[in-house]
């Protein structure tokens, strides 16, 4: 299991999602390059944040696994979809403009194949 770190940082950057979650971004002070290679290592992997004005004490580190929800493919594209629709004002409903537009992307495909 790899271990975490700790490292006094500043949240600079908090911006909502269209799922409902938060994009957030830090500045931490300067690093050392063990500091650096550890949070670079853990780049794209769960886990918990933690951030707090002081520093964090050992119990206060969850000890079980993090689990981000994160959805399938199919599940983005039906809801990039969505934003799409909601943001071209739409004349038809989401179902049937979502069934045309699957379609177009299915054709689009198809098109592509070996005969």
């Amino acid at each position: 299991m790899k271990k975490g770190f700790q490292v006094a940082s500043i949240m600079n950057r908090c911006s909502s999602m269209v799922d409902g979650g938060l994009s957030i971004g830090f500045h931490t002070n300067e690093l050392d390059s063990e500091e650096k290679v550890a949070v670079m290592d853990m780049h794209n992997e769960a886990g918990w944040l933690l951030f707090q004005p002081n520093e964090i004490a050992e119990a206060d580190v969850p000890d079980k696994q993090a689990e981000l929800e994160t959805k399938t493919p199919s599940q983005r594209l039906r809801a990039v979809l969505f934003v799409y629709w909601k943001q071209t004002t739409p004349e038809e409903t989401f179902e049937v403009f979502y069934c045309r537009k699957m379609e177009a992307i299915i054709d689009s495909v198809k098109g592509r194949l070996d005969q």
